[in-house]
């Protein structure tokens, strides 16, 4: 009966210490595993961080695209209006060319006109001068 007793108090004694180790275990484990979940939580905050770096990023290179994209428009609008007014002035020109050459060709048919003029006179003279005997 004795050593009955001490057999029982053997082992709960055990029963006590491989309680106490399960607890140790589940202790540390939960404490790791609480511990891994911080990190990532950590992990995910940095990761949204880092989105969020990454979009703002994004976003003034992105300004920065569309601040060169209007410079290149308003550089393109420059360069439209300029070959708009070298065109006018080409048209500008074209008319005074024309206009010059109108002048020219009434110019010479003016001239026509007064050698023509002159021409007939002449000819209506000759026989003027054929009668008096000049």
């Amino acid at each position: 009966m004795e050593r009955q007793k001490q057999r029982h108090a053997l082992s709960n004694g055990r029963q006590k210490k491989s309680d106490r180790c399960d607890r140790f275990f589940s202790l540390s484990l939960s404490l790791s595993l609480s511990l891994s979940l911080s990190l990532s939580q950590t992990l995910s905050n940095s990761l949204s961080l880092s989105n969020s770096l990454s979009n703002s990023l994004s976003l003034s290179l992105s300004l920065s695209l569309s601040q060169t994209l209007s410079q290149t428009l308003s550089l393109s609008l420059s360069l439209s209006l300029s070959l708009k007014l070298s065109l006018s002035l080409k048209l500008s020109l074209s008319l005074k060319l024309f206009l010059s050459q109108t002048l020219s060709l009434s110019n010479s048919l003016s001239l026509k006109l007064s050698l023509s003029q002159i021409s007939l006179c002449l000819s209506l003279s000759l026989p003027l001068f054929a009668c008096c005997g000049l």
